[in-house]
């Protein structure tokens, strides 16, 4: 999987529908997508990845436990867990990039999220404009060994936590 690219945006495919996002690079402007599993059964506990040539699964561990999620992509295995149980604005991320905290930035207000170690690994997720959960722009400060899958999954838990359901 391609390290050293920046993550800038993540935006609805549709602008009706919560279950397909494309996301943008400082290399490609349509670097992949995540969607959701099973549409039909409007499933929000699976979602497919696709980034350049790596494909993904991105789903929730147990089923009886929205705590923890995995996402499998690339030969890279990524966890993701509440820092709190049965809290959803912070979640610690942890995969071979190492482990990395998001959290919302304001405790009202879920349409901003920021790592917690702000000085030399830092990754902040925004809505684009104020009140519109279709667009989301990206902070990509973190170092270049820290995984596109790493900072997709911190992207999406932060997205899928934010938007109704």
């Amino acid at each position: 999987m391609a390290q050293g690219q920046k993550l800038l945006s993540f935006s609805t495919k549709w602008n009706d529908k919560l279950n397909e996002w494309e996301f943008e690079t400082d290399e490609n402007r349509n670097a992949g997508e995540i969607r959701m599993q099973w549409t039909i059964n409007n499933d929000w506990t699976d979602w497919n990845v696709q980034f350049d040539n790596d494909s993904g699964r991105l789903r929730l561990k147990w089923q009886d436990n929205p705590n923890e999620w995995e996402l499998r992509m690339g030969g890279e295995f990524i966890t993701l867990r509440t820092a709190w149980r049965g809290r959803f604005n912070e979640w610690t991320i942890d995969s071979d990039s190492g482990r990395h905290t998001i959290k919302t930035v304001y405790g009202n207000s879920l349409e901003a999220w920021e790592t917690r170690n702000q000085t030399d690994n830092y990754l902040g997720i925004y809505t684009t404009w104020e009140g519109d959960l279709r667009k989301w722009t990206v902070v990509d400060d973190m170092k270049e060994d820290v995984s596109m899958g790493t900072k997709l999954a911190m992207a999406f838990i932060s997205i899928l936590h934010s938007i109704p359901k």
